[in-house]
């Protein structure tokens, strides 16, 4: 599935293609251009026929599909139609899960080492090249050269769509089956065992299991937001934090900042140009997030919010000289893994 990324702006993406794929044949469904979903005169009450055709396969016990971190799709589908929600998976393989089996027998499951200064000693050409991750490197790692993944980010929802991106929607698809064939014919080559594939008749999704037992329960938005906040009043922390461990919004004069900070693996929401500036205080507060904002509004919000949960950041400067002094102030350390790790096509919470 497709959507238009939306850069960690708010509210989450619809989505815009579907394709499904079959050997010789890849079809190609264009959610804003048809009627898929529409109800028809004839079967209105069982629901518009792309919903129907969508269940039905899905849960369809004789039928294998194949995807790639299969959630996020599922999630934005959601989004897009509430019909689509309570789909049954059924013969349902995700080939990110075999992935990490497959990187684990190799040893290369996020060995990154200690942190590294990617802003600091990298130009900033080099920080902003996407290394190979998710479905372009297991097509590397079993077919021996990556899916070209250039037209991942762009508009989805404009039309018409160009032969690039038709081009790219199919094989993202299409690879999928050729992959599935290489680790079925060898599956030993890449360190899986010959039943990797086989799941029982009809496996639902698990439900989450509830534990009784007294932990501690996680922290709530409001309680994180009050730590963060008494560790800044009483000055710099020791403790780094890893970039999914800070979570921001920034006002709508910082969409460039909010954009690089996004490249480097941390969770951004940023405002609208209409967006009221009391809106990322509401956020804040809801999320645990930190505020990142200049000018007159840093005063106003830091009222609402608290000094140690809003950075006033230098408009003067440059995007990255920006995100440099806001990771040193929140002692957030950036390893090469993080890069990029939340630019793929479903990051937004994503």
């Amino acid at each position: 599935m497709e959507w238009r990324p939306s850069f960690g702006g708010l509210g989450k993406p619809n989505v815009s293609l579907i394709q499904i794929a079959v050997k010789e044949e890849v079809f190609i469904l264009d959610l804003l251009q048809g009627d898929f979903l529409q109800n028809g005169d004839e079967e209105e009450e069982k629901g518009p026929l792309l919903v129907r055709l969508i269940k039905e396969l899905f849960s369809c016990p004789t039928v294998t599909k194949l995807g790639y971190g299969m959630h996020g799709d599922f999630q934005s589908l959601d989004n897009t139609h509430t019909a689509f929600r309570g789909v049954k998976l059924c013969n349902v393989i995700d080939l990110c899960e075999v992935h990490k089996q497959i990187q684990s027998c190799r040893g290369r499951v996020r060995a990154p080492g200690g942190p590294v200064d990617v802003l600091e000693n990298s130009p900033s050409e080099e920080v902003i090249r996407q290394p190979e991750k998710g479905l372009s490197l297991l097509v590397k790692d079993v077919l021996g050269k990556p899916l070209d993944k250039t037209e991942q980010l762009s508009n989805w929802d404009k039309r018409p769509l160009r032969e690039d991106q038709i081009t790219y929607a199919a094989a993202d698809a299409y690879c999928l089956l050729e992959v599935y064939e290489a680790l079925l014919n060898s599956p030993e080559k890449f360190g899986l065992k010959p039943d990797f594939h086989k799941l029982p008749k009809c496996k639902q999704q698990p439900q989450p299991k509830m534990d009784r037992s007294p932990e501690k329960k996680p922290a709530t938005p409001k309680q994180k937001l009050k730590t963060l906040t008494d560790e800044t009043k009483s000055g710099p922390s020791n403790k780094s934090l890893s970039p999914k461990e800070f979570s921001v919004i920034c006002d709508n004069m910082l969409q460039g900042l909010g954009r690089y900070l996004r490249c480097l693996g941390i969770d951004v929401l940023m405002l609208g140009n209409d967006d009221d500036h009391r809106r990322a205080a509401e956020i804040a507060r809801r999320d645990g997030r930190v505020i990142l904002t200049c000018g007159l509004p840093y005063q106003t919000l830091r009222s609402q919010i608290g000094e140690g949960r809003c950075f006033n950041v230098d408009c003067s400067e440059k995007a990255r000289q920006q995100a440099i002094k806001v990771l040193k102030h929140f002692n957030v350390r950036v390893t090469l893994s993080d890069v990029f790790s939340r630019c793929q096509v479903g990051f937004l919470p994503v």
